[in-house]
């Protein structure tokens, strides 16, 4: 299958909202981390960032990060581009320092409204540079 960041993001972001709509908050928070990964990759590739032509995947091992290590790759590769306008657009600090795709065999008892509210607040951040980037024109 042909990788493609930014319907992930939607698609991932959307799954996210009815699982916290409906109080399931340890899926709507590993959902809200992945939205938010799907869409710092999606403006990374309109910023150049080289993927494989056979799939669509990063090159880059560095780039090949679950969302609470590829947010601060975004930072350095959005600076090393000169886009510190997209960059600039995140929170402060790093909000999914506390997110692990390993959560997904975590108990629903560890996760709470707060910690869901917190990710969910970072991820649509990302979507907002996601909608930046079209209305660039730098994306479809």
């Amino acid at each position: 299958m042909k990788t493609d960041f930014m319907d992930a993001a939607t698609r991932h972001w959307e799954d996210a909202e009815l699982l916290s709509n409906t109080l399931r908050w340890a899926n709507a928070d590993h959902l809200y981390g992945v939205a938010a990964e799907c869409a710092l990759k999606a403006v990374m590739v309109m910023l150049g960032m080289e993927t494989k032509p056979d799939d669509g995947s990063p090159i880059e091992s560095r780039h090949k990060k679950h969302i609470n290590r590829i947010w601060e790759e975004f930072l350095t590769f959005a600076a090393g581009r000169n886009e510190g306008r997209y960059s600039g657009m995140l929170p402060v600090g790093t909000p999914f320092a506390d997110w692990d795709a390993a959560q997904r065999y975590a108990a629903c008892r560890e996760f709470s409204k707060d910690r869901v509210t917190l990710h969910r607040d970072a991820a649509r951040a990302v979507r907002r540079i996601l909608a930046d980037a079209r209305v660039d024109g730098s994306l479809p």
